[in-house]
């Protein structure tokens, strides 16, 4: 979603951390071992120059789980879920101009392409898949390629390689 919204992040740095070393089987209830990262924090600079952030964080129970703000000269937007990956989420987007307070932005008509599933975790995967699905028949749409993928994936772990230094 970041590399979509803003493009791609040039200067990152990143902290990488495993804060909580036990997690909660929820079937049996028994402690069990974590070893995998549970806050990763990146800082980068999108194409326009500007500074973004993301922080991740693992079991954080009083935040809410997904928040992107995006702020620009003019005006603001403030996307939220309720849960922590935004493909799964029910998303809310919020936006104002100049110094209005935020307020519920619709959706333009059309947008939605499968508004009986809105508020379950499969809206945003069907359209998720949706794109795909335009590309593989070979239709113009806004889907990234696999080329786009595995440079993705390189700099990710670029990222955590710099992150789990200090």
């Amino acid at each position: 979603m970041q590399a979509v919204a803003l493009g791609e992040l040039t200067r990152t740095t990143a902290t990488i951390a495993t804060l909580r070393t036990q997690a909660v089987n929820t079937d049996t209830g028994e402690a069990i071992a974590k070893t995998a990262p549970d806050q990763i924090a990146v800082t980068g600079r999108p194409p326009g120059g500007a500074v973004a952030s993301m922080h991740f964080r693992g079991g954080a129970l009083r935040t809410t789980p997904f928040v992107r703000e995006i702020d620009g000269t003019r005006g603001s937007l403030r996307i939220t879920g309720d849960v922590g990956l935004p493909m799964s989420a029910a998303l809310t987007v919020e936006g104002a101009h100049d110094q209005d307070a935020l307020s519920p932005l619709e959706l333009p008509a059309g947008y939605d392409r499968f508004p009986q599933l809105a508020g379950t975790p499969a809206h945003n995967i069907a359209h998720l898949y949706a794109e795909v699905a335009e590309t593989l028949w070979g239709r113009d749409c806004d889907a990234l390629g696999f080329d786009h993928a595995v440079e993705l994936h390189r700099s990710i772990e670029a990222i955590a390689h710099r992150g789990t230094g200090g």
